[in-house]
């Protein structure tokens, strides 16, 4: 019954929380041990999940397209980069290898955009220091560093691209970067589920899925197939994962779909826009800017949470709502808060209440926007203290 794309609408639509539920089930049987690679998502949707990969589909198939959206933007391998990003796990000896040979040769410069309210003169300096061609990161904290670099008013550092990640790029920050950096800006759509599903290329004129790897459904809420250039949830088919297969897997993530072709004439669908994986800037009294992408949240999923979403209340509290799949004795409870707080104590600083709250759900915005990190202090100018914005 399965012969084009557009049988899979047949199917089922696989969540996070399936997959949880028949994580043993859903396993490929007689799959090789020794090519599988454990897997966690980085939880930007308010839903951590771990998961196995495969050797071939990250490495070979995901690798590959990855540096072919790299390319899109003139970054190829060997040009100088700074990646500015939170502090992730090694997935693998590989990856651990490959990120240091980048730093050995000196040619990729890792920042953690989790220091960056305390060191952002020094993220400046080392900017300028290293004359990267290229950044990469999320477009939060990126925002962050261009204002600073604004507000200095010397000569600025000329990057031939800009390629961010992980959140939602919005229209002023892409227009800060141009300002600032002199460069043109292009979001990258990628997961840990599958390493580069869309990106954008020089024309701008949506996001061009990696249709080799991956096939991309808009649908409603029912699982249906949404009319082109209508708005829905983002459904992947991964089509390299033999070990641990992902069909029709919820992202998390809102899309409107598109059947036109791009001027650039490379042939691969577009999807119009993307909405999904908002997080807001976190801000103490102290005058800190703490992009809500580096508050990292891989480790709750093996603390049994299903869902999450840390909400700035005031300057001086900040509350964490956890979702949990079953019922835990009061141990776990406690152990689960202490580690929240420990991880987070660090970066938000000793000053701040931090709240743990177990609450039976999180819903999305009405727009369908899964906001990771919300801030609901007033706007800038509106009694903030001093805020280095």
């Amino acid at each position: 019954d399965i012969e084009r794309v557009e049988d899979l609408a047949k199917l089922p639509v696989l969540t996070k929380q399936l997959v949880r539920s028949n994580f043993d089930n859903l396993m490929a049987s007689g799959f090789p041990a020794k090519d599988l690679v454990p897997n966690c998502t980085g939880g930007s949707t308010g839903e951590p999940l771990v998961f196995y990969s495969t050797r071939d589909d990250l490495y070979n198939w995901g690798f590959a397209a990855g540096q072919r959206a790299y390319r899109w933007a003139g970054n190829e391998i060997g040009d100088k980069c700074l990646w500015l990003r939170g502090r992730l796990p090694y997935r693998s000896t590989v990856d651990k290898f490959r990120e240091t040979a980048a730093q050995f040769f000196e040619r990729v410069v890792f920042l953690n955009a989790q220091e960056m309210a305390e060191r952002l003169p020094f993220f400046v300096r080392k900017l300028k220091d290293f004359q990267p061609a290229f950044i990469r990161g999320y477009p939060s904290a990126l925002y962050l560093l261009a204002r600073a670099i604004e507000r200095e008013g010397k000569p600025r550092p000329r990057l031939k691209a800009i390629i961010t990640t992980s959140e939602q790029l919005y229209d002023y920050q892409r227009d800060l970067f141009s300002k600032v950096f002199g460069c043109d800006t292009y979001s990258h759509y990628a997961s840990w589920e599958v390493h580069a599903i869309a990106t954008e290329c020089p024309e701008h004129s949506g996001y061009h899925i990696a249709a080799e790897n991956v096939i991309v459904e808009i649908a409603d809420d029912e699982g249906g197939p949404v009319p082109v250039g209508g708005e829905g949830r983002v459904l992947i088919t991964n089509l390299h994962n033999y070990a641990m297969p992902f069909i029709r897997y919820d992202m998390g993530d809102v899309g409107i779909s598109s059947d036109k072709a791009c001027p650039c004439g490379r042939g691969l669908p577009l999807l119009a826009a993307l909405n999904g994986r908002t997080s807001d800037v976190i801000l103490t009294t102290s005058g800190k800017s703490i992009p809500g992408m580096v508050l990292l949240w891989g480790f709750l999923a093996s603390l049994g949470v299903e869902q999450f979403q840390i909400v700035q209340e005031t300057y001086q509290r900040v509350v964490v709502k956890l979702v949990l799949g079953r019922e835990y004795p009061a141990e776990h409870l406690d152990k689960l808060t202490r580690k929240v707080i420990s991880q987070y104590r660090p970066i938000l600083g000793q000053d701040m209440d931090i709240a743990v709250e177990l609450v039976d759900q999180i819903l999305p915005t009405g727009a369908g926007k899964r906001r990771v990190v919300i801030s609901n202090l007033p706007p800038r100018g509106e009694g903030d203290p001093g805020l280095l914005l």
